[in-house]
């Protein structure tokens, strides 16, 4: 074999070593991206773990509750829990958010986690508290994020919490279902046509559970 062969083959299997490290590489990235993701959801998994646990404790529940179905009436200590649990589940889409800024998360987690604002912003009180709120969310994270739930918001074919457990309340066949306040967000949320059941009915409580 003279020495212009020798040369070929060395440059080839340098090239295949080079090649081989490339793949090994990617693997390796690869391997971590998705760790890192796992990661990431176990956190989220475990805030909303949390947000769950924050309802067990009676005052918060009396606070979100009050928020819900008579806002109007809510103690300037009670706007601040019910606040709190507002702002601590908006907190949650914020990490979302921010892990797919960081190319940890993918667009498709935000959308699946932002579809669901609604559940606890599209509620009078919700809608106010966000309206409220919302220049901050927009200088951090930013404007995106705002837009993604109000997006969420104006789209949403869910119901809200409110909706949901007076609608709960009544299939239950519970007495004393709330109905929609009319006379908080008015400007912000068309109240629903009420049903016989709900119709006329005072009382402002009903069973809260997170969900």
């Amino acid at each position: 074999m003279n020495l212009e062969k020798l040369n070929g083959w060395l440059n080839f299997f340098g090239q295949l070593a080079v090649l081989g490290g490339l793949i090994a590489l990617v693997v390796e990235i690869r391997g971590n991206s998705q760790s890192l993701r796992a990661q990431e959801v176990a956190i989220i998994a475990q805030q909303d773990v949390d947000r769950q646990l924050l309802l067990l404790d009676p005052d918060a529940r009396a606070d979100y509750a009050k928020a819900l179905f008579d806002p109007a009436g809510l103690t300037q200590e009670e706007l601040f829990g019910a606040s709190m649990y507002l702002e601590y589940r908006t907190s949650t889409l914020q990490s979302v958010f921010s892990s797919v800024q960081d190319g940890i998360l993918t667009e498709a987690d935000w959308e699946s986690y932002a579809s669901s604002a609604h559940i606890w912003l599209g509620s009078p009180f919700g809608r106010r508290w966000w309206e409220f709120t919302k220049d901050a969310w927009a200088a951090f994270p930013g404007q995106e994020f705002v837009d993604t739930i109000d997006e969420s918001l104006k789209e949403a074919d869910g119901r809200p919490d409110d909706l949901y457990y007076i609608e709960l309340c009544e299939t239950m066949g519970l007495s004393g279902c709330a109905t929609r306040s009319s006379d908080f967000g008015s400007d912000q949320v068309d109240a629903p046509e009420q049903t016989e059941s709900s119709a006329g009915n005072a009382s402002v409580r009903v069973p809260v559970v997170a969900r």
